[in-house]
């Protein structure tokens, strides 16, 4: 299943949406360290949200 949304994080899009993981590319080293920062602030929030 394909999806989209436009504004916000990506978390509060799945919860609304009900979708359980996303899958991100990375295509290097610096995607790799943008994508593990951007999980470490998502995971953050899904704990403050719940």
């Amino acid at each position: 299943m394909t999806d989209s949304h436009t504004g916000g994080l990506l978390v509060g899009h799945r919860s609304r949406a009900g979708i359980d993981a996303a899958i991100r590319g990375a295509r290097g080293v610096p995607d790799l360290a943008y994508e593990m920062a951007m999980t470490r602030i998502s995971c953050t929030s899904v704990t403050a949200m719940s």
